[in-house]
């Protein structure tokens, strides 16, 4: 019989609330069931279900006992996006993780806002209503923080001045001066998790919910805390945003092309680590900057020549002497399997014949992968 991630935390769960040291237990257990995520995927091709649940079961119940921890929040919206886009397939299932996701990020955004009332803050621009990028001139981070950096090694607070502050329109955002990371991290997953809920809940329901300007709003705010977060992960976000959905006139006319190109660029200078990074700006310029198509074509296959990191995984297939690691993301086999498969359907459509001025060769026929 298949041994279930309740089974197999039904011995520390017992009866009654868990303590902080079964909670502390859970943590760990759950780093260790995520360090499995990709069990066998580089043999099978095939991301094992078990061991993602198991981490966001075990998570779970450590943020029952800790639900103020902000690290253990991120740990645990990184993990059910991981096994909602990866390890589920599309249906009711994937969309129940979603909503999941969402409530999650929006609960945390609360906690942090309210945690950041009472902090210091500064005056600084946020991306420029025109959506130029030059308006955000962010701090960037110390250094990259792991999975629990916002909670344990950055000081307490930081969020809006008040969580009654409007997202759309202000030119000028209120950034606290301390603990930045943790509250563009709270805006970043807002903005990721609205994605995600849009690509499963389909783009009826996401022009309903208004999914495309929450996560402009909250992409912004994230660049204004900390662009380099998530290796530039509010504008790789924004980027995307403006250069793969639909321009719907009253709801989503403001979405622009050579804007989402801008964002993209300012993505990929602070990291060319993630895949995504020259994956999407390879893309928006075979798509919409036809004296640009060669770079574009250059970046996507830039993806598809990098090696997969061994640090990632256990498998010989792979040549340690491949890789850059001043390059290569070392984050996880199953994203990096995902980009460069993205980047081969990409070239897949085209040739170097394709390096012209004529009119564009669109790559994609859906809004997919709106979610980071």
């Amino acid at each position: 019989m298949r041994r279930t991630p309740t089974a197999a935390l039904l011995g520390l769960l017992m009866c009654g609330s868990v303590s902080l040291l079964q909670a502390e237990t859970l943590r760990e257990r759950g780093e260790i069931a995520w360090e499995r995520r990709a069990e066998g995927f580089a043999e099978s091709g095939v991301v094992p279900q078990e061991p993602v649940a198991l981490a966001v079961e075990a998570w779970t119940e450590a943020l029952a006992a800790e639900p103020e921890s902000i690290g253990l929040r991120v740990a645990l919206m990184e993990a059910i996006y991981f096994q909602g886009f990866f390890a589920t397939s599309p249906g009711d299932e994937q969309r129940i993780l979603f909503d999941r996701l969402v409530a999650l990020a929006e609960e945390t955004l609360s906690l942090v806002e309210a945690e950041a009332a009472q902090d210091p803050v500064e005056e600084r621009p946020r991306v420029e209503p025109e959506g130029e990028p030059g308006g955000v001139s962010a701090t960037p981070a110390e250094s990259e923080p792991d999975r629990y950096r916002t909670e344990d090694q950055e000081s307490e607070g930081g969020g809006r001045a008040s969580a009654s502050e409007p997202l759309g329109g202000e030119s000028l955002v209120l950034v606290p001066l301390t603990g930045r990371t943790r509250v563009a991290a709270a805006h970043f997953w807002v903005a990721a998790s609205w994605g995600l809920w849009g690509l499963s809940h389909g783009n009826l329901a996401a022009a309903r919910q208004g999914v495309a300007e929450k996560m402009r709003d909250h992409a912004e705010l994230a660049i204004a805390f900390d662009e380099t977060y998530d290796e530039g992960g509010g504008w790789r976000l924004l980027g995307r945003l403006n250069t793969v959905s639909p321009k719907v006139p009253f709801i989503t006319g403001w979405i622009d092309r050579n804007r989402g190109i801008e964002q993209l660029e300012r993505a990929l200078s602070i990291s060319r680590r993630d895949g995504r990074n020259l994956l999407f700006l390879g893309e928006a310029l075979i798509n919409f900057a036809p004296t640009r198509r060669c770079e574009g074509l250059a970046l996507v296959r830039e993806v598809t020549e990098r090696a997969i990191d061994p640090r990632s995984i256990d498998s010989d297939l792979v040549d340690p002497e491949t890789v850059d690691p001043e390059t290569v993301d070392s984050d996880d086999i199953v994203e990096q399997a995902h980009v460069r498969s993205e980047a081969n359907r990409i070239l897949s459509t085209l040739s170097d014949d394709d390096c012209s001025d004529e009119a564009p060769m669109r790559t994609s026929g859906s809004d997919e992968d709106l979610g980071q």
